[in-house]
């Protein structure tokens, strides 16, 4: 657990520690290391799945819809357009 500032906090927790320190979920905790500069990389993964369950329905209750990955197309901007086929 960090306390007192990120700033401070965050490069002693990397003394310490041998190895990467990994940052998994928050989108809050992201955005505050990085508004200090605290993030070295980022890391993006892609899940292909749609789940019909939870706060946003996609599919109602029907199950898991599964998709194999067809294509990856990198823009000079950074973005990468993802492309999926049904299938697993």
């Amino acid at each position: 657990m960090l306390e007192g500032d990120l700033a401070d906090a965050l490069p002693r927790l990397k003394r310490e520690v041998a190895g990467d320190l990994f940052m998994h979920g928050s989108g809050e905790f992201a955005y505050a290391l990085a508004q200090q500069g605290l993030i070295d990389e980022y890391e993006i993964y892609v899940n292909p799945l749609v789940w019909g369950k939870g706060n946003v329905h996609v599919l109602g209750d029907r199950g898991t819809v599964r998709m194999r990955l067809a294509d990856v197309r990198r823009f000079d901007s950074g973005v990468v357009l993802l492309t999926y086929l049904p299938g697993s």
